[in-house]
């Protein structure tokens, strides 16, 4: 890679392995020469983000409550609320603690490619620009995979609205395609556009989303007629699969979860457009998973308690159980006004994670780590947005789509690269098994090895609780 200006080689000392330049030493990004240092090019992004926007950014962008939602019928069917219960639990803890080494990482090096520039820095040189390439690779593959995934829950849900208000039609696969496509289109024009106002878009997207998940629990806790008891919610096991292990049923329903907890690194990727990113960075990435598991949880408790009839709400004509069981509480009018909340709510977090995706492609092709690395690494004069990079971010999606009109199975298999984690794995284990610890966070955890330790554990499990789910479903979507 090559120096943007003469003067940045003063200001830092660097090596070079690969694509990267790697920083002797953390440099705190509170201004564009700090972004400058660490990354070796002139600053082109505009510094604009608060504290409070990157908290926002990470909770919208998971926006657990709408996946939750999004998801319901496979839990329901491989667990039902024993396992929908237990495992976000579990999956909370273990992300909780993958979010907090990322953070401090985060912390050290805020920088706009996240983990592959981590991976990069702490691994021995043989061996950083392999890790690095695979991290960017899996982590960029990965959103792709959930911006899919969002864009296809959205257009679902959608159209399950439109099946509810006109009981005689027919969904058909290319309608979901068009308005799939359309969602994609209206977030990339936000993304090139709304880039003034993102700061103040981002705190509404979060703002709107905490309001609408704690109106809803009020709402369905107060307007269903008769509830479910605690046994039916903390213990009832449910398998419709025709699997009879009981142990394969609970690795498929851990996939809600998994699928869940995501994207909690779009802080970081956003770092280089924020003032003291070093600070408050860190401060997104584990907070905004903090808050979200809190938020997720209490909403799983609130649909447990409500639904009346799991049957019912898996054979809904809407083919929405999330539809089914707020029209079962609340009625028509109820259910479209909380139906609108989750689908306004997942398009902005669609938008967020687009926007997030964008600049990790962005600081990958600025560093030639991407084919047509020259042109994907473009910035807009004036907009001050890498138009480039977002359009691939939509057209890969966009290809995606395509399949599900020949295979729909395949197509739902691309969404199990949302679980998988991998772009994680490798800054956390090289930190932990770097001799002394080379990361000299500016936000340091309690004690920096006993954390990475857990953390390392902590992404171990989450790549069991991923991995081996995404197995199982190829296999059980693959044998009659």
């Amino acid at each position: 890679m090559e120096r943007s200006t003469s003067q940045l080689s003063e200001k830092a000392t660097t090596s070079k392995h690969g694509s990267f330049s790697a920083i002797a030493a953390p440099v705190p990004l509170a201004d564009s020469e700090g972004v400058e240092a660490l990354t070796g090019h002139k600053a082109e992004l505009k510094q604009t983000l608060s504290l409070w926007a990157l908290l926002a950014l990470s909770y919208s962008n998971m926006s657990v409550w709408t996946a939750i939602g999004g998801s319901l019928s496979a839990v329901f069917t491989a667990g039902g609320p024993v396992v929908m219960v237990w495992s976000w639990v579990g999956v909370s803890i273990v992300s909780l603690a993958v979010a907090a080494s990322l953070a401090e990482l985060c912390s050290a090096w805020p920088h706009a490619a996240g983990q592959a520039f981590w991976a990069f820095r702490l691994s021995p040189p043989k061996w950083a620009p392999f890790l690095s390439y695979w991290t960017a690779l899996f982590n960029i593959y990965g959103a792709w995979a959930i911006i899919a995934a969002g864009c296809y829950i959205q257009a679902s849900e959608t159209l399950a609205m439109a099946v509810a208000f006109n009981p005689d039609y027919v969904q058909k696969p290319s309608h979901l395609v068009g308005v799939y496509l359309g969602i994609l289109v209206l977030a990339f024009i936000c993304n090139v556009f709304a880039v003034r106002v993102f700061d103040a878009a981002t705190k509404l997207a979060a703002g709107l989303s905490i309001t609408a998940i704690l109106g809803i629990i009020i709402a369905l806790a107060v307007a269903t007629p008769v509830k479910q008891d605690a046994k039916f919610v903390f213990t009832s096991f449910l398998n419709t699969t025709g699997w009879s292990s009981s142990g394969l049923v609970v690795l498929l329903g851990l996939l809600q979860s998994s699928f869940t907890i995501i994207g909690y690194d779009a802080a970081a990727h956003l770092a280089e457009e924020a003032t003291d990113a070093a600070r408050k960075g860190p401060l997104a990435v584990f907070w905004g998973v903090a808050i979200s598991a809190v938020a997720g949880f209490a909403y799983i408790l609130a649909l447990l308690f409500a639904v009346t009839d799991v049957e019912g709400a898996l054979t809904s004509a809407t083919g929405s159980p999330l539809w089914q069981i707020f029209q079962d509480s609340m009625g028509l009018s109820g259910a479209t006004f909380c139906m609108f909340l989750n689908i306004f709510s997942l398009f902005l977090a669609i938008v967020g994670i687009l926007c997030a995706s964008s600049r990790n492609v962005y600081a990958q092709a600025r560093d030639k780590g991407l084919p047509f690395s020259s042109f994907l690494s473009k910035i807009h004069p004036t907009l001050s947005v890498p138009i480039p990079a977002l359009l691939l971010n939509i057209f890969v999606p966009a290809v995606l789509v395509c399949i599900y009109l020949g295979s729909q199975v395949i197509f739902y298999a691309f969404f199990q690269l949302t679980t998988i984690g991998a772009s994680s794995f490798s800054p956390v284990y090289t930190h932990f098994r770097s001799s002394p610890p080379e990361c000299q966070a500016t936000w340091p955890l309690t004690s920096s090895r006993s954390v990475c330790c857990f953390s390392e554990d902590g992404i171990r499990c989450h790549r069991l609780l991923g991995d081996f789910p995404t197995v199982w479903v190829r296999l059980a979507t693959s044998f009659p």
